[in-house]
């Protein structure tokens, strides 16, 4: 089992214009767990926003038969919210 603890940021910059920003950090089965995220939020209407950023995820983990799992992951991300 992992402890985990974050935060969450949205600023909004106009109206309809948020910066978005998150990230967290873990341990326990995992050595070490972590993530964060930068991007932007464009609402097109009260229901549907468009996102946009950069994602980083880093997991390092240690089985009890010595096997090691080291994972990292990064990249663009894009996408449309759902609201309801």
């Amino acid at each position: 089992m992992d402890v985990f603890g974050g935060a969450r940021l949205r600023i909004f910059l106009v109206k309809w214009l948020a910066f978005v920003g998150y990230a967290d950090i873990g341990a326990g089965g995992a050595k070490l767990s972590w993530q964060a995220y930068a991007g932007m939020d464009v609402r097109f209407s009260k229901v549907f926003w468009g996102k946009v950023g950069y994602r980083y995820s880093y997991f390092d983990r240690e089985s009890d038969d010595n096997e090691f799992l080291k994972l990292t992951k990064a990249g663009i991300y894009a996408g449309l919210g759902i609201r309801f």
